[in-house]
């Protein structure tokens, strides 16, 4: 049986992918598409966008909205300056926030 990898994004700590996932999933279960998130929702989904390094700017000024994405499915997506939806999916999200903390930790 494999083992569970702990996750961390910002203060949060996740004993595994799976508890990460599901935290975030409640949060965007909270909403119907169109909908933006409230502001206590969006700081926890912009720190995880970051610990990501997601590849589109986060700011203040960013929108996090719910939407329809591929498939039917809904999603996160940061609506910034450009007016676009940049979708936001959370398993490629905490995925590559693990990739970042181990490779952070191999380098110090």
């Amino acid at each position: 049986m494999p083992s569970s990898i702990p996750v961390q994004i910002a203060s949060l700590h996740f004993p595994s992918l799976n508890q990460a996932r599901i935290f975030y999933r409640d949060i965007l279960h909270r909403y119907r598409p169109g909908q933006c998130v409230s502001e206590q929702d969006k700081q926890k989904v912009m720190n995880l966008m970051a610990s990501s390094n997601f590849p589109y700017p986060t700011n203040a000024e960013s929108a996090i909205c719910v939407v329809q994405a591929y498939y039917g499915k809904n999603c996160f997506a940061s609506v910034g300056s450009d007016k676009l939806p940049h979708y936001v999916s959370i398993m490629h999200s905490l995925k590559r926030s693990v990739a970042e903390n181990v490779a952070t930790k191999k380098q110090g």
